[in-house]
C-alpha cells in the first residue's frame, strides 16, 4: 500500500479482491441492491405516483434483479465465465428465494397468526445466507460442478 493511502483506500483495496472478504462484498452488494429496490418502489408508487404498489414492485424487482446479478457476478465473486448459464442459474435461485419468502410470510401470518414483520425478519436472516451459499457453490462456481 502506498504510504499516503487513507484508511478508506486501504479498506477498499483489502476487501475488493480475493475470497477472504467475499462475504463482506456480498453483504455490501446485497444491502445496496435492497436499498435500491426499496427506494425504486417508493419513488414509483408514492413520490412520483406513476404506478400502483404492485406494478412498482414488479418494475423494481426486475430492474434490481439485473443489478443484483451483475453486482454479485462482478463485485462479490469476480466471476469471469460465461453469462448464459450463470444468468439462468441466478434466476432459478431468485425464483426459489421468492417462493421461500412467500412461504415464510404465509406461515407466519396464516399458521402462526403473527405479524408479517416476523416473517420479514426471518427472511432477512435466512434468505441471504442460503442465497450466498447457492451463488458461491453453484451459480458462480468456476467449472460448474453440479
Amino acid at each position: 500500500m502506498p504510504p499516503n493511502s487513507t484508511l478508506l483506500d486501504r479498506l477498499i483495496r483489502t476487501t475488493a479482491g480475493g475470497d477472504r472478504f467475499q462475504l463482506v462484498r456480498y453483504l455490501i452488494a446485497g444491502t445496496t441492491v435492497s436499498l435500491g429496490y426499496s427506494f425504486t418502489i417508493v419513488a414509483l408508487a408514492s413520490w412520483l405516483r406513476l404506478l400502483g404498489a404492485e406494478a412498482a414492485n414488479v418494475v423494481s424487482l426486475f430492474v434490481w434483479t439485473i443489478v443484483s446479478y451483475i453486482a454479485h457476478r462482478e463485485f462479490t465473486f469476480g466471476f469471469d465465465g460465461g453469462y448464459s448459464r450463470t444468468a439462468a442459474r441466478f434466476v432459478f435461485i431468485f425464483l426459489l428465494k421468492l417462493g421461500a419468502s412467500a412461504a415464510v410470510i404465509a406461515a407466519v401470518t396464516g399458521y402462526y397468526k403473527d405479524s408479517y414483520l416476523i416473517g420479514v425478519i426471518a427472511n432477512w436472516v435466512v434468505l441471504p445466507l442460503v442465497s450466498y451459499a447457492a451463488l458461491k457453490f453453484w451459480v458462480f462456481q468456476q467449472g460448474f460442478a453440479l
